[in-house]
């Protein structure tokens, strides 16, 4: 099955912003590099990924992706607009924040959306959605934001619910970085 992913990505001064006690902007960029590229490799390596797609203001110049650009229409909309120019496609909305991620775990999350339509992976507490699959045809609202999960479900109430460490630990906080250093992440 072949599944195109879209990897939204925030760049410059935005990116990483709630670290800014911890870390500087050069060393955001530099996480957020380590990081994303961490997501690309496990796409990658995911044999029913066959596109990958960055989706972002400018382009970061990545191998083996398709760069289209965020016209600042907020990620939901710009989300909704490709769903649209892919809607015969098999679709995957995976964060570029997730340190841990595997290629099994991205298998796993398709699997599950191969078998329901639409799988849902959510952060480490349960309140935001750093993944989503769609199968070919399938269409949801797409609500990232605060409690983007319990909103997903409620657009798709029979989605595949798939939790995993790689897609559970996000970094979006300074708390949330030092739980991944503790656990290996190196920068």
């Amino acid at each position: 099955m072949n599944w195109v992913a879209v990897v939204p990505l925030k760049q410059g001064a935005s990116q990483k912003s709630r670290l800014s006690e911890r870390l500087d902007s050069a060393q955001r960029a530099a996480l957020t590099d380590v990081l994303l590229s961490r997501v690309l490799n496990a796409l990658n390596h995911c044999r029913a990924v066959s596109h990958i797609i960055l989706l972002s203001p400018s382009d970061p110049q990545h191998p083996k992706t398709e760069w289209v650009r965020d016209e600042g229409r907020g990620l939901n909309e710009e989300l909704t607009l490709l769903r649209a120019r892919f809607l015969n496609s098999n679709f995957l909305i995976v964060h570029a924040d997730l340190p841990f991620l595997e290629t099994d775990e991205v298998a796993a999350l398709l699997g599950a959306a191969d078998f329901a339509g639409v799988a849902i992976a959510p952060d480490k507490v349960g309140r935001g959605t750093n993944a989503v699959a769609l199968r070919k045809a399938c269409s949801i609202s797409f609500n990232f934001g605060v409690d983007s999960f319990a909103k997903h479900l409620a657009a798709a109430p029979s989605a595949k619910v798939v939790r995993s460490q790689g897609f559970s630990h996000d970094i979006d906080t300074p708390d949330d970085l030092s739980v991944a250093l503790e656990l290996g992440l190196r920068l």
